[in-house]
């Protein structure tokens, strides 16, 4: 990819009430690891780890401090508002974004402290923001090269119940396909992008795809799933989690009297509101 971005670190999802969705997201069949509080901003955070990539549930613990427009995100909705992208060098991806044209804010550094049994650590994270113009569809946007990795994945927190294994896409919404194209080719590459029937595909080292489709676009992508509600547009949509047997993850959504609805031969969907206001799809993947 180019400006030496990776692909998808995580998406970022927004929630009102951190303990709630903790609770959603272990009755969805997740494995929860220990809270997260961000030192320099009053957010705090659960993480849900897959061996490449993760989910990161984000909600305000200090509003008091600055919370990077969280606060004003909720006051709308809960729900997707964003996405982490994977850099090795967050200075050279940063320089190479500004050679591109584009307007990434300064390099941050960023520690949380990690709530673990045998004590508190403070994994480290160095960032950038981009102009959310610059990245369509895709809302905030950060480059993220993780410091410290080796604290916050471990192997007991990749086992999840519902069969989960990775983020296998995201889905955004844009209101012209043609320009966000000009635009994701001078963020990502020419080369990481393709056209699959009725949409952007954006594709880079990790397993996650980045799915960009104009709102009419959406039904025939994923049926019965439309913008609007759940949703913004311009702005992500949904999430797709690879699971090895579809129907595994069924059996554990029925047991536990979870709403969902096929969205295919290998697919199932969940209700946002059972996921903290996130569409959430579970596809049978290789």
């Amino acid at each position: 990819m180019k400006n030496a971005i990776k692909g998808v670190d995580h998406p970022v999802i927004a929630v009102r009430d951190m303990e709630s969705a903790h609770a959603d997201y272990q009755r969805l069949g997740f494995t929860m690891p220990p809270r997260g509080s961000h030192i320099e901003w009053g957010t705090g955070n659960w993480c849900i780890m897959f061996a490449d990539d993760y989910l990161e549930l984000r909600g305000i613990i200090d509003a008091n401090k600055e919370c990077h427009g969280l606060d004003r995100f909720l006051e709308r909705r809960q729900g997707l508002m964003g996405v982490a992208l994977a850099t090795d060098d967050i200075e050279e991806c940063h320089a190479r974004l500004v050679d591109s044209g584009l307007h990434p804010g300064s390099v941050r550094q960023l520690k949380r402290n990690f709530e673990l049994e045998e004590g508190t650590v403070q994994p480290r994270f160095s960032l950038c923001f981009l102009d959310e113009a610059e990245a369509p569809g895709l809302m905030s946007v950060v480059m993220l090269q993780h410091m410290t990795p080796e604290l916050i994945r471990r192997p007991d927190w990749l086992n999840h119940a519902n069969g989960a294994r990775g983020v296998a896409s995201m889905t955004a919404v844009v209101e012209d396909l043609e320009a966000a194209a000009v635009a994701h080719a001078r963020l990502f590459g020419a080369e990481a992008i393709r056209r699959d029937g009725p949409c952007l595909v954006i594709e880079g080292h990790g397993n996650a795809a980045i799915r960009v489709v104009e709102p009419l676009g959406l039904e025939k992508l994923s049926p019965g799933l439309a913008a609007g509600g759940a949703a913004e547009v311009p702005g992500l949509v949904s999430i797709t989690l690879a699971v090895d047997d579809v129907e595994t993850t069924a059996r554990h959504f029925s047991a536990g009297r979870i709403d969902f609805k096929r969205a295919g031969e290998a697919s199932i969907r969940v209700a946002a509101e059972a996921a903290c206001g996130v569409n959430l799809l579970f596809e049978e993947r290789a």
